[in-house]
């Protein structure tokens, strides 16, 4: 997850806002998959609720799920796109968009990092299996509110 928001972190420091601003229908797109994104992963969520994964549930590898999961989210664009490019004027030094690269991959890294450690403790992960059928639907609810709310508000 950490990964996929450095990359559009690096994307939008890069230009993209300026090309996203010339084909807004990119956007659009991005909305669309985005949303249904959203609402797949919510379902599954509503639907698993509850029930422990197994090992042959466990993801073939986590980290490319994550990644997906990250890049596919519209809102980590939009986020980056909008706030690089109104904070920073593109005739700053690259010292300068460099330097923010590293402050937000060090935010990213260890935030994420704070959470992996927080959830691998023996009282939160029971405090976790005690409420997850609870978490599962409402979170998968919300993914799907966001996901059907991504695809409608997208501009044909």
């Amino acid at each position: 997850v950490c990964t996929g928001a450095v990359l559009w972190c690096a994307a939008a420091l890069a230009g993209l806002e300026i090309i996203l601003r010339q084909a807004p229908w990119i956007i659009n797109a991005l909305q669309v998959l985005g949303g249904c994104f959203l609402i797949w992963t919510g379902t599954r969520l509503w639907r698993a609720a509850g029930t422990p994964m197994s090992s042959s549930d466990t993801p073939a590898n986590p980290f490319w799920r994550g990644f997906a999961t990250s890049v596919a989210n519209p809102k980590v664009i939009l986020f980056f796109g909008s706030m690089l490019s109104a904070v920073f004027d593109p005739a700053l030094p690259a010292w300068t968009k460099f330097a923010a690269f590293g402050i937000i991959a060090f935010n990213e890294v260890w935030w994420y990092l704070a959470v992996v450690y927080l959830f691998s403790t023996a009282r939160m992960q029971s405090l976790y299996r005690s409420a997850a059928a609870w978490l599962d639907r409402v979170f998968g609810s919300v993914m799907i509110g966001f996901g059907l709310r991504l695809c409608w508000t997208a501009r044909p």
